[in-house]
């Protein structure tokens, strides 16, 4: 069954993406080339004009730069495998630091990510991954921190906060992301919860059980 959730999960997210590029990255790099015709038309007789046009594509093209290098980060390798947690989870911080471009700081208590259950590590690890790669396409966040801690006794909390320009999360229109995570965090018995930083941004807490809460 969890096999087969997998799989399922891995479908959507290949349909979300296919969806989000298409009407994203590659509507936006069809509106780039418009803006380059309509400079070219306007450039000799009115070269303010032109150079504005041209200064919209290259900012429209930084955009689709960050995009593209936020779904690179999104389709790498989700195994945690020999790598072990830790090493997993700093290794996707630091492609969001090259990828989004922003700063990041991490705090992984070892105690609480021995208490990860073996059969939760996987849906744990892609729960960080899918949460980061949403900071990086929406948050335009400059700062963004990651940690996990035990806490009340047997419970491990993973918190990731960015300084980014945040949402309401219960407003929000919820795509295939946002539920993808939800669903991870129930089927391992977790629980997510998103609120607003203070001042700005966002703060994504998940709560899970730990081993010893399981197994006492």
């Amino acid at each position: 069954v969890k096999a087969r959730g997998d799989e399922l999960a891995v479908l959507e997210e290949r349909e979300r993406i296919s969806k989000e590029l298409h009407d994203g990255v590659i509507q936006s790099i069809y509106s780039v080339g418009l803006s380059l015709q309509g400079a070219m038309s306007v450039v000799e007789r009115d070269p303010g004009g032109g150079k504005r046009r041209m200064d919209d594509a290259i900012d429209t093209l930084d955009n689709v730069v960050r995009d593209v290098r936020a779904y690179i980060f999104a389709l790498q390798p989700k195994s945690v495998g020999e790598r072990g947690l830790k090493k997993a989870i700093e290794e996707l911080v630091k492609d969001l630091e090259v990828n989004a471009l922003a700063e990041a700081t991490v705090q992984l208590s070892d105690a609480a990510l021995e208490m990860v259950p073996e059969t939760a590590r996987g849906d744990f690890i892609q729960i960080a991954r899918e949460i980061l790669s949403n900071v990086a396409r929406h948050a335009q966040a400059s700062e963004v921190s990651v940690s996990c801690a035990v806490r009340e006794g047997a419970t491990v909390v993973m918190t990731i906060q960015d300084d980014g320009i945040g949402f309401d999360p219960v407003t929000v229109r919820r795509g295939h992301g946002l539920t993808n995570i939800e669903k991870r965090a129930e089927r391992i018995g977790g629980h997510l919860i998103i609120t607003s930083g203070q001042p700005k941004g966002s703060v994504h807490t998940l709560s899970l059980p730990g081993k010893r809460d399981r197994n006492g």
